[in-house]
């Protein structure tokens, strides 16, 4: 990884302020894999290219009023970037708001996300991409 890869999640992030679903789309390789919160709670298969990539852009808009994750600290840690990002929505049917750090851990190659996968604790993301704290 590099800042160069630092970079690319920062304009992920933008992307998802802007509401740009092309922009954040075309920062994901075509091959790439996905797993939100929801998937390691809920269980089920990661989201997979960019169709994938747009379904879980979809399931987010479905479910969320509010949706605005705000990047935090982005760290480049040799083969993985780690990002810690506090999440808040307010859930469209239960109204419940959701407010809380969660960590993310993203591998990119040829300047495009390849991978990335959302964790409840740093220390969950560091040994996903087989670091220690």
């Amino acid at each position: 990884m590099s800042q160069e890869n630092v970079d690319l999640v920062h304009r992920a992030y933008a992307a998802i302020h802007r509401r740009d679903l092309d922009a954040y789309v075309a920062l994901h390789d075509s091959a790439c894999q996905i797993s939100p919160r929801i998937v390691s709670i809920e269980g089920g298969a990661p989201y997979r290219g960019h169709e994938g990539v747009r379904a879980f852009w979809t399931d987010v808009q479905t479910s969320f009023t509010d949706w605005l994750p705000e990047l935090g600290e982005v760290r480049d840690l040799g083969d993985i970037v780690i990002a810690e990002v506090h999440f808040r929505a307010r859930g469209k049917d239960s109204g419940v708001t959701i407010d809380q750090t969660i960590w993310q851990a993203a591998k990119a190659r040829g300047g495009r996300i390849t991978w990335w996968a959302i964790y409840p604790s740093e220390a969950d993301a560091l040994k996903a991409g087989g670091l220690k704290e």
